[in-house]
Formats: C-alpha cells, sequence, structure tokens
C-alpha cells in the first residue's frame, strides 16, 4: 500500500472514531496536492503558497493549483507538514488545534494528498505532505484555525 493510501485510511479511520463521515479522494485535488509536494521537494521550500515551480505561477495558492488541474473551488483548507519519517508521524496534526479542526471539520467530503521525498533537510527524514479539501458552500459553521494551518472560502 502507498504511503498516501496509508495516509488517507488513517485519517478516515481518525474521522470515523471522532463520529465524523469520511472523506472521498478525488484525482485533481490530489494532482495539486501532488505537485506542491513535488515542487517543496525539488526547490527546497515549504510554504502554503508556490515559491517556485514546474506546475504553478509563482505565488499561486491552493485553490489557483486546484483550478489549474480542473476542480472547481469551494471552501478549502490545507495542512502541509514535512520532515516527518513515518506516515503516522503526520497525523501530529492532531495535537495542533487548527490543524486537528482541519481533519475532523464535518463539512470536507473530498481530499487530496501528495507527498514527495527530497533531499533538502525538511524532507529528508521522511514525506513533504500537502492536503487539500473542498466542500460546496455550505450552512454548517466554518472551524476555528489556530497556527499553521489555513481556511479559505471563496
Amino acid at each position: 500500500m502507498s504511503k498516501d493510501q496509508q495516509l488517507f485510511d488513517l485519517i478516515n479511520s481518525y474521522r470515523e472514531t471522532e463520529g465524523v463521515a469520511p472523506l472521498d479522494c478525488v484525482p485533481e485535488v490530489a494532482m495539486a496536492a501532488q505537485h506542491h509536494s513535488e515542487d517543496m521537494a525539488e526547490f527546497d521550500f515549504f510554504d502554503h503558497k508556490t515559491v517556485q515551480s514546474s506546475f504553478y505561477a509563482v505565488g499561486s495558492h491552493g485553490e489557483d493549483r486546484m483550478a489549474q488541474e480542473g476542480y472547481e473551488i469551494g471552501t478549502w483548507a490545507k495542512n502541509i507538514a514535512c520532515g516527518q519519517g513515518t506516515v503516522e508521524e503526520t497525523l501530529a496534526w492532531q495535537q495542533s488545534q487548527g490543524h486537528n479542526e482541519i481533519l475532523l471539520y464535518e463539512g470536507y467530503r473530498v481530499i487530496g494528498i501528495g507527498m514527495a521525498e527530497g533531499s533538502t533537510e525538511c524532507s529528508r527524514t521522511g514525506q513533504q505532505i500537502l492536503l487539500l479539501r473542498r466542500i460546496q458552500r455550505a450552512s454548517l459553521p466554518r472551524p476555528k484555525l489556530l497556527g499553521g494551518s489555513s481556511l479559505h472560502h471563496l
């Protein structure tokens, strides 16, 4: 089983134990996540926006990357991580209120996971991971985020 499939399964298992519906993996969202992860690994940056890229314009954000991959944007959020030695270590997001709220937000229905390994300090000990999720505009209350997570409503 691939690492991204393992992380997908772990996230859905976590959501299930917390009484939240599972997420569906969407290829266009996963491609946006994968390309951004590859860019972070290749060009040695760790950022929510594109600093340098083989795929996207510099300065682009998740909504730009998903739109370029052909996915209609609504409400979305992302968590990024780097340097984890295992997929399980990535779920340290659970210990961060903002990241955990993204993982458990009941309005999210889809996910894309991207991973890339590189030779930079951030990725030397593991993978770089980007998650993007999106839902239709909903009447659900939006999570209040803290720390390095981000939520966007367009």
